[in-house]
């Protein structure tokens, strides 16, 4: 399947495409020139890996959480695409994206800021989870004792966390966009009311 995925969550706008069984990637730092660059930069990936949208099955977008000019943007150009050139378009989240296989009790973090992080408690299988909410940088300690999973940490911010949380069940993960096939097949992205998941 021929798939593109656009997410300006974080503090890079990353493009994923896996085309004619090759994948391709390119990110741009999140800052408000390349939000107003945001379709142009898109198609200048898509024209320099000579991705031929009419091939294309779907496209998917992150809808969060994460930063709110780039969910809005990311989610509008996508829309857009999706119109006028016909294409399957699928929403996703980061949570889901990262905690679809977890074997036990977890929570998933994403880091909003340097003083405070998304977190959503995740049962196996996804069953009874909990609403994601915002935790500050030093209520980490009050999960030293729960397994949890960092999204996307530099290593200054790894440092710090594993001094928080004693190195106790903590495990630190990248994205990895081929996960969404996963998530796809097993029917757990959304088609309809594709809008930004937005957390206070």
């Amino acid at each position: 399947m021929n798939f593109l995925i656009i997410d300006g969550t974080s503090k890079k706008i990353n493009f994923f495409s896996h085309y004619n069984n090759y994948s391709y990637s390119q990110s741009f730092e999140s800052s408000k020139n390349n939000f107003e660059q945001f379709a142009v930069l898109l198609f200048n990936f898509i024209e320099k890996n000579k991705i031929l949208l009419k091939k294309m099955n779907n496209i998917f977008i992150n809808e969060g959480p994460g930063n709110f000019s780039g969910i809005r943007t990311s989610i509008a150009v996508s829309k857009g695409i999706s119109i006028t050139r016909k294409i399957s378009l699928f929403g996703f989240n980061t949570f889901d994206l990262c905690s679809y296989n977890i074997s036990i009790h977890t929570f998933v973090l994403i880091q909003k800021n340097e003083k405070e992080f998304f977190i959503k408690e995740c049962n196996q299988n996804n069953k009874e989870e909990k609403n994601p909410k915002i935790i500050s940088f030093q209520e980490l300690g009050f999960y030293k004792n729960n397994k949890k999973i960092f999204i996307n940490l530099d290593k200054i911010n790894k440092k710090r966390i594993e001094e928080a949380c004693e190195k106790n069940n903590v495990d630190f993960k990248d994205v990895n966009y081929m996960n969404i096939l996963l998530l796809y097949k097993k029917n757990l992205i959304t088609k309809k009311l594709i809008k930004p998941l937005y957390i206070s």
